[in-house]
């Protein structure tokens, strides 16, 4: 088993908004991931976290949304993310029969850091998001355990964890500039399908921002 914290494959390149000095998702301030890899033979998967801020999460929640582009998976807490528009955990990214570790996994941890949480306090929306990586190992074997995405969170916490494989970028509203970042699960594309993909979503969330912003301009 080991630990990474950091990538040395370059991320692609998407489009033509500007990214930031690592180009990865930590260039955002307080954003940190941490890795989890197990590699022992017919076992090759693993978990990766990524915080999106330090501190205590479910006491000071994040303004969040999803859009699901033409597909489905086994994710949790995405109902819950929709419908209140709140990030209140980590996000673990897992293989598919991994998901219910991950989120049993990511409520300890919560449970360890706010003790009136599920008591006096109301319970945690986990948000564990998956990929299927049957061809990679015998996922029937059940490999990840809770400690190994409690290493992965720990990995998140330590100052030097940097680098993730993202689309990243950053737009100007009005003078302000936001920056856009998007993690990506994917152990089944070659590295040019990728390039493909990420472009294609490149081009969507462009869209999508454009509409956004003449909506406002109307608006007003």
């Amino acid at each position: 088993m080991a630990m990474s914290v950091s990538s040395t494959a370059p991320a692609p390149r998407v489009g033509s908004l500007p990214s930031g000095p690592l180009d990865a998702i930590t260039d955002v301030t307080g954003v940190a991931v941490g890795h989890c890899t197990l590699a022992d033979g017919p076992v090759q998967t693993g978990a990766t976290v990524l915080l999106p801020q330090p501190g205590d999460l479910f006491l000071h929640k994040l303004s969040a949304g999803a859009d699901v582009i033409n597909g489905f998976g086994k994710s949790a807490g995405l109902m819950q993310l929709q419908e209140l528009g709140t990030l209140e955990s980590a996000i673990a990214l897992v293989g598919t029969v991994a998901v219910g570790t991950a989120c049993n996994a990511l409520v300890r941890d919560a449970m360890a850091h706010t003790p009136e949480l599920a008591r006096s306090l109301p319970t945690l929306n986990p948000l564990v998001l998956e990929c299927n990586d049957g061809w990679l190992h015998d996922t029937r074997t059940f490999a990840l355990t809770e400690a190994h995405v409690m290493e992965a969170l720990a990995g998140a916490r330590r100052p030097e964890a940097h680098g993730a494989a993202v689309v990243q970028g950053s737009v100007s509203i009005d003078g302000e500039t936001f920056r856009l970042d998007m993690a990506v699960v994917d152990t089944q594309s070659r590295r040019s399908v990728w390039r493909r993909s990420y472009t294609a979503i490149s081009n969507i969330m462009k869209t999508k921002h454009d509409a956004a912003k003449n909506a406002l301009n109307n608006v007003r």
